[in-house]
């Protein structure tokens, strides 16, 4: 988190682990939801990182640029909208579930070996 520390500060609810103490498993299943946001000058490939919090069952919140990627297997929001989008969501059990639903459907789609083959095409 040094990095992030250096550009932002450490906010007092932080908790960061070491790289490679937690199972990414363990410390996605953890999460209510999953917020990605890389700094605008990292160049994303293509967002593992999400697509982890997906396949979990964590619903996604990211920027608008990564909709052409995700399509509506995650939901996007600007910085200043997160936290509404949090509360609206957290109040309705459906809505959360949906997007679990839509997270996964994506993975299955979309990043299987299975589905590995025809991308290459």
């Amino acid at each position: 988190a040094r990095h992030a520390e250096r550009l932002i500060g450490r906010p007092n609810n932080w908790h960061v682990d070491q790289f490679g103490t937690r199972d990414v498993k363990e410390f996605l299943a953890d999460l209510d939801f999953f917020l990605h946001y890389p700094h605008e000058d990292y160049i994303e490939e293509f967002g593992r990182a999400p697509m982890e919090a997906m396949a979990i069952g964590v619903p996604v919140i990211l920027p608008p640029v990564f909709r052409d990627t995700f399509g509506d297997a995650a939901l996007y929001a600007e910085p200043p909208e997160v936290w509404p989008m949090i509360a609206k969501i957290w109040q309705d059990e459906a809505a959360w579930l949906a997007r679990v639903e839509a997270g996964r459907e994506f993975v299955n789609r979309n990043c299987t070996y299975e589905s590995f083959t025809g991308r290459l095409s």
